[in-house]
Order: C-alpha cells, then structure tokens, then sequence
C-alpha cells in the first residue's frame, strides 16, 4: 500500500463514527493495512533489459525456383549418366527421391527417352539451375511439333523436314 493509501485509511479509522452503521465495518471487520515495503537498493533490483539496438530480422519469403529455358545443339550426351551438354551447359534429367527419372524426353511431340537424342539435335530443355551449380532439366523438346519449333526465331521462315 502506498504512503497516501495509508494516510487515507488512518484518517478514515479517526474520523469514524463510534457507533456503527449497518453499512459501515465494526472495528473487528476493519482490516489492518499492511506495513509499507522498504524499498530494494537499485544494486539488488533486477536489471531493465537493454534496448535492441539492431532489428529482429524478417525471414523473407522464400520464392520458388522459377523455370528457365536453354534453346541449342546438342554437343555431349550421357544416357548411362542421364546428363547432355546444350550450348556450354551440362544438364542432368530430374530424378525422384527414390531415384526415378522424371524429367521427360520429347521427340516430335511424342514421349521418348534420353536415349533417342544424338549429338548434334537441335533441342530446347526446360530445367532449374540448383544452387550447387547443377542444371536439372524437367523437359527435353526435339522436333518440329514439340516446343522448340514455337519458341525459336528460325522456325518462322525454315519449314521442319
């Protein structure tokens, strides 16, 4: 209790009448006021915590890998590895966690394997670079009916055999 609540409770007790009202407290019903705290040396109290004088950083969204395309020759090829180089680029065709492949292979529109590439084709892959430096491709296109004759400049004024 503070040093005014005190004061006030002690006045009241004076000022009260002797005889008592049916809504006044007798004198046995009186609470006593607690005896008023020492106050603690600021050596002993507990220390405010100090300001945060750098921010809580905010994790930002991670994005999801955006898909990028790669439009070119053949120049190497693995089937045993599932890897191809298109342009200076190595890729690998995406596999599950179980280790199936599941990056898909298309020649002329029709699903095929990496084994029905040779070197030289003109192909157009859909992959994502990882951040390890692998490029994992999703899709493989060859052909004039697949994706490559849509997406290259050429295929305006050449006609597909």
């Amino acid at each position: 209790m503070t040093a005014f609540g005190l004061a006030a409770a002690t006045l009241y007790a004076q000022t009260s009448s002797t005889t008592p009202s049916p809504t006044a407290p007798t004198t046995e019903e009186k609470a006593v006021a607690p005896a008023p705290q020492e106050a603690v040396p600021a050596s002993e109290a507990t220390p405010a915590p100090a300001p945060a004088t750098e921010e809580t950083p905010i994790k930002a969204k991670r994005e999801p890998p955006k898909a990028l395309d790669q439009k070119g020759k053949i120049e190497a090829i693995d089937t045993a590895a599932g890897t191809f180089t298109v342009e200076g680029k190595t890729f690998v065709l995406s596999k599950s966690k179980k280790g199936k492949v599941t990056g898909k292979v298309f020649v002329d529109g029709v699903p095929m394997s990496l084994s029905d590439l040779k070197k030289d084709d003109l192909v157009a892959v859909t992959y994502y670079a990882n951040s390890d430096g692998t490029n994992k491709a999703t899709r493989v296109y060859k052909g004039c009916k697949g994706r490559l004759k849509a997406k290259t400049e050429k295929s305006k004024t050449e006609k597909c055999d």
